[in-house]
């Protein structure tokens, strides 16, 4: 991977991932009208019509914020598959359906209090229907009292306007940092 191809996204840390991501698959090599529909921006993307993940991330940060969590469960499929790469030992990797997300988002919002997300720097690929978005979150533990500011990159696939696979990138240092769940010697 070239400088001259992350000097295209606004952000060289989501180019940097992008091109990881779409190594495997052979996006660096695939015709130059499809990387410019990659390039595209948010704003021209909505443009063009494709405000699906626009819609999607904005549902997702906004329903969570408003915790109205069965609305935000209607972004996903039900079969929907919800996986965490970076997860510590004793944190899930994966959650398949929709129960299983309800589930751990149910366990998860007794933990955090997310008190604000920033706007979400998208990156869609809408012949494959997927898309990667680049946002942060400010909230703090509600175990601890101590900070929990996140910053996520979430490659998000989805069919007919619904979220089918959310691979949620982020830092476990963080959760580590914020003794979300806390400290096991306490309980």
């Amino acid at each position: 991977m070239s400088k001259n191809s992350l000097r295209f996204f606004e952000n060289e840390r989501l180019g940097r991932l992008f091109f990881e991501y779409y190594r495997p698959i052979g996006l660096e090599k695939a015709p130059n009208k499809q990387k410019e529909e990659i390039r595209m921006t948010q704003s021209q993307q909505l443009e063009a019509g494709n405000s699906t993940p626009y819609r999607i991330m904005q549902g997702f940060t906004q329903l969570l914020l408003e915790g109205k969590l069965e609305q935000w469960l209607e972004l996903y499929t039900s079969e929907a598959i919800f996986e965490f790469p970076y997860a510590p030992a004793g944190y899930p990797q994966i959650l398949e359906g929709k129960a299983a997300i309800k589930n751990h988002l149910h366990n998860l919002l007794g933990m955090i209090e997310i008190q604000q997300f920033s706007e979400p720097v998208i990156l869609a690929d809408s012949t494959k229907q997927q898309f990667v978005a680049e946002f942060t979150c400010k909230g703090r533990s509600l175990v601890t009292g101590k900070p929990y500011n996140q910053t996520y990159i979430s490659v998000v696939s989805h069919s007919n306007g619904k979220i089918t696979h959310y691979k949620d990138y982020w830092n476990p240092m963080v959760v580590l940092e914020s003794d979300l769940g806390g400290n096991k010697h306490d309980q």
